[in-house]
This record gives C-alpha cells, structure tokens and sequence, in this order.
C-alpha cells in the first residue's frame, strides 16, 4: 500500500469491506484512547463499513484541528444520552430486557468489571456457558 507524509496506509474492517486508514501517530493515539474499540496489532478494527468510515471523518476531523478528542467524546456522549432519553430509544431498550447507565466514559470499564466480578460465582454455582 502507499505511504502518506504521516505514515503508511493499511486496510482495516471486517466482514465484506475493508477501509483504507492511515497508520500515524495520531491514528494510534486515537485508538488508545478509546481502549473499547477492537484492534488488531497496531490499528482500530471495525466490525460495520460504517463504524470504520466515522471513524476515518471523526481522525481526518481531529487531525486538521477541528476538535481535540476529548472534545468529541464529550460531544458524541452527550448526542448519545439525548438517544438514550427518547422514548422510542427507551421502549426499545426495555423491551431488550435492557438499562442504559448515566456514568462517565472512564467509569464504564471499572463497573463492567466489578459487575463480572459479581456474577461470577452466581455463573459458575449454576454452570451457565456462555454462548
């Protein structure tokens, strides 16, 4: 693949489609940053076309200073707890036996674990799989 001024390209994405994403600094600190999003060796993998091509705006935005990332996480939050409080978002949520959780970005992974933690034996006393 060709190189960029900042770095090699590489393809990245899974199921049918594969997006060309740039390698550089600012890609991997990206990426690092959001420590929730799949990754390969060295680059974000995404599971949908469309989660690599907002992504490849959202790092194409960031590198020509339009925001800082904390900027965005901040703003896409906020976009997503509107969502979250629509009732037909809501309705849907429930009626996927589900709950959304008011909490900071950086609480999310702190409390997942805790939650397994919790679980754990209750999952392993009655020999639940996963599947």
């Amino acid at each position: 693949m060709e190189g960029t001024k900042t770095g090699p390209r590489r393809q990245i994405g899974g199921g049918r489609e594969a997006f060309d994403m740039s390698t550089d600094a600012a890609t991997l600190v990206a990426a690092q940053a959001m420590p929730s999003i799949a990754r390969d060796e060295s680059a974000p993998v995404f599971r949908e076309p469309w989660e690599a091509q907002a992504f490849a705006l959202a790092l194409s935005l960031h590198e020509r200073g339009v925001f800082a990332w904390n900027e965005w996480a901040t703003a896409l939050s906020a976009e997503i707890k509107k969502a979250q409080a629509t009732p037909l978002v809501k309705d849907r949520i429930a009626a996927l036996a589900g709950e959304t959780l008011d909490m900071p970005l950086a609480d999310i992974k702190p409390f997942l674990k805790a939650e397994i933690a919790r679980w754990a034996d209750v999952v392993k006393r009655a020999n639940i799989e996963v599947q």
